[in-house]
């Protein structure tokens, strides 16, 4: 069975000063234990830090935070490098502001910080007499203890279920931002600091002056831990037995919301009621404080899209509970789990038409639709309309009227998001009261109160510089299932993965991509279950297990494009310069849920590598946008290979042909190299010139499917590609007709 090192970690008081995000970073913890031990027994016990830096990153346990004041503390600046670090100017040096702004905790929950153990090694047992020796943890004021102690995977498992905080995972290496962790090297590294200290002040052997140099710093590595918020997914049932959905009306998103909201509060309240105070500011927003927002719920009403003839009737209801909710997200579903609903009554005597009960939904497609669980996208466009805040204009609007009127909305609207802590840079708003689809309703058909009057309620349409996840809720309505807005679904044809980190020395593209291919149709499988076999789409081969190769090779091709450090998975319309059919387009939905979610590609001999999601932009990437001249920057392998004619001319018979197959016109071809490979086959690099620009991707040859004869746009490539692109040994242009 498996064991974890734990640290339980407590503070004398319920704030933290220590700078950065929290939790505490596990390698502030690392630095807290080694300030622990005495001088003369740290050396001894370095041999136990060397062992904690090659374990995994920790899963860390905290209780949900508040922001404190913030306070001011004004004191010298140690701004000795404007003076060339002159200790006698040390008087010049102006003064500097020090801002504090602590962390307010529940002092009676401990933070955790669990490290997975390989092996039985007796330095964990060395550790958790070292964490006895602990007595602070952030600056000064931040006094703490700590304890140590091995546990196994059950009792492990059974503190985690019964914690009361947040439970924070380790992800990916964090390219920025992320908690530092100790890697291997880390406690020399802090050796070395604590030596050079000791040796700031010098004196210079020019000017026999005292200088000051800056110690080295110590090694660390982030990592992102990324702790999600809780989503419970609900249904409205009419009849428990037969299952059949009630639907309510999108238009009655706001009042529906704060119905379910008030009934799980009460319920909640009578179960608890020491916690009545707390339940009304997690729910209601009662008593709330600018510091609550992150901790208070959100109930989101779902109205049926997917489709252009759905209904958008509210069929299920979203609970998302934010990672320093201080309530338990299972008291918060029991609170929810089984409310029953009185939908409607007869206006003359009062009794109830039905009955509605809100169970326990499982996940489906509807959360992809609104970008849960599914790839990021960059435009979205309101379901529920917005509420924004009032714009007075005249009614007669001049020009300089409307144009104040738009300037207003789009500020509102950048505040809106600001509000929800979207960070993405935005490149279009659109604004206005009728919806973007058939079946919507007009903006102010969704009235509720004098809260939301008709105007200030608008639907949106937002673009993004960078692709998002969703859900996004937007507005002030936010919290009362208004300001929903769902992703714009493109038909890309192309998903990309950035390879952050893992690939060895002598990485071979091709076995990269044979690799994500193999990867791909596992998920597939998985995702489409045992009883159903994978189609040619994902596999490349027919029914009887053959290769297709009929011209007309409609699969998946799989490309590692080497010089931006990433993995493409391309559409075969896209490869054709066609429209994608409507079994492709099915396919297609298939795929993008297989892949949601994939980190981590074992590539062989190529290395673990670590994935994260790429947005592939097809107007201004240069593997998709249209150019004229495009270079080959993998090599290109002729699909055969004619006795009679030297390997230029083959080359260029072949690549016009294989252009003639996909749908592409004529071009100029220059060889730039061709050469015979170890098997006898032909290998080369090309230039082609279209006499109008095409668009991409040129994935020719043999090779194709698997990321050969890649070309790149000349028009706009970057300097990433430089170092890929062939040097023109020998060059000649076509002068073969292929179809003479």
């Amino acid at each position: 069975m498996k064991r974890v090192l734990l640290l339980t970690l407590r503070f004398y008081h319920g704030r933290f000063h220590g700078t950065g995000d929290w939790p505490p970073a596990p390698a502030r913890l690392f630095q807290g234990l080694i300030a622990g031990c005495s001088p003369a027994k740290t050396l001894s016990l370095g041999d136990a830090f060397r062992w904690l830096e090659t374990l995994s990153p920790p899963d860390i346990l905290a209780p949900s935070v508040r922001v404190g004041q913030r306070t001011t503390n004004y004191l010298p600046n140690n701004d000795l490098d404007a003076f060339q670090f002159d200790v006698a100017l040390w008087s010049k040096t102006k003064g500097a502001k020090r801002f504090a702004q602590p962390n307010l905790f529940d002092v009676d929950i401990p933070l955790l910080y669990a490290w997975a153990l390989t092996d039985a090694s007796l330095y964990a047992v060395t550790l958790c007499q070292i964490a006895n020796q602990l007595y602070q943890l952030g600056r000064g004021v931040d006094m703490a203890y700590a304890r140590g102690e091995i546990l196994d995977e059950a009792a492990y498992h059974a503190l985690i279920t019964n914690y009361p905080g947040v439970h924070y995972r380790p992800g990916v290496p964090a390219t920025s931002g992320g908690l530092d962790c100790p890697v291997p090297g880390s406690f020399n590294s802090l050796e070395n600091r604590f030596q050079q200290q000791a040796k700031r002040f010098r004196v210079s052997d020019d000017s026999q002056k005292t200088i000051f140099v800056q110690p080295p710093k110590a090694l660390f590595s982030a990592y992102n831990y990324n702790s999600a918020s809780e989503r419970f997914l609900f249904e409205l049932i009419e009849s428990f037995e037969a299952g059949e959905f009630a639907p309510w009306q999108q238009t009655a998103a706001a009042r529906l919301v704060e119905r379910v909201r008030d009934l799980a509060s009460e319920l909640f309240a009578k179960a608890m009621p020491a916690k009545r105070a707390l339940i009304e500011r997690v729910f209601i927003g009662r008593g709330a404080k600018p510091a609550d927002i992150a901790t208070r719920i959100r109930i989101v009403a779902l109205p049926s899209i997917g489709h252009p003839h759905a209904d958008r009737a509210i069929r299920r209801i979203l609970i998302e509970i934010p990672p320093n909710c201080p309530l338990r997200p299972a008291d918060i579903e029991w609170a929810f789990s089984g409310l029953q609903l009185s939908q409607s009554a007869d206006q003359a005597s009062g009794a109830v038409i039905s009955e509605v009960r809100l169970l326990r939904g499982q996940a489906n497609d509807m959360l992809r639709h609104y970008g849960i669980n599914a790839h990021a996208s960059r435009v979205w466009r309101s379901v529920t309309p917005v509420a924004l805040p009032f714009v007075p204009v005249a009614q007669s609007q001049s020009g300089t009227q409307r144009f104040a009127k738009n300037q207003a909305l789009s500020v509102s609207v950048l505040n809106a998001l600001r509000h929800a802590d979207v960070s993405a840079k935005v490149v279009g708003i659109r604004v206005q009261k009728e919806p973007f689809e058939g079946k919507g309703a007009m903006a102010q058909a969704f009235t509720h109160g004098n809260r939301f009057t008709a105007l200030k309620l608008w639907h949106l349409e937002i673009e993004f510089a960078t692709p998002i996840h969703g859900p996004l809720v937007l507005g002030d309505g936010r919290y009362l299932g208004l300001g929903l807005l769902a992703p714009l679904r493109s038909a890309t044809g192309a998903i990309g993965f950035s390879i952050l980190s893992g690939t060895e020395v002598g990485a071979n593209p091709m076995d990269m991509a044979t690799a994500l291919r193999r990867a791909v149709m596992s998920r597939a499988q998985a995702e489409l279950g045992r009883g159903k076999n994978l189609s040619s789409y994902f596999t490349g081969h027919s029914d009887d297990g053959a290769a297709l190769g009929n011209g007309r090779q409609r699969h998946l091709a799989f490309v590692c494009d080497f010089p931006r450090k990433r993995l493409l998975i391309v559409a075969p319309h896209l490869l054709e310069s066609r429209t994608e059919t409507r079994f492709e387009s099915n396919a297609w939905a298939d795929l993008e849920r297989a892949v949601a979610g994939m980190t981590e590609l074992r590539a062989g001999a190529s290395g673990l590598l670590k994935l994260q999601p790429e947005y592939v932009d097809l107007a201004t990437d240069p593997l998709f946008a249209p150019a004229t001249t495009w270079t080959s920057v993998s090599n290109y392998l002729p699909t055969r290979h004619p006795k009679k004619i030297s390997p230029e001319d083959a080359l260029m018979l072949d690549v016009q042909l294989e252009l003639n197959r996909r749908g592409l016109p004529r071009a100029e071809v220059n060889v730039l190299k061709a050469e015979i490979g170890p098997r006898k086959g032909l290998i080369g690099s090309l230039s082609l010139r279209f006499e109008c620009a095409q668009k991409g991707p040129l994935l020719l040859g043999k090779s194709a499917h698997f990321g050969g004869g890649l070309f790149v746009a000349d028009s706009i490539v970057t300097s990433t590609y430089h170092a890929y692109l062939p040097a023109p040994l020998s060059t000649k242009r076509c002068h073969v007709d292929p179809c003479g």
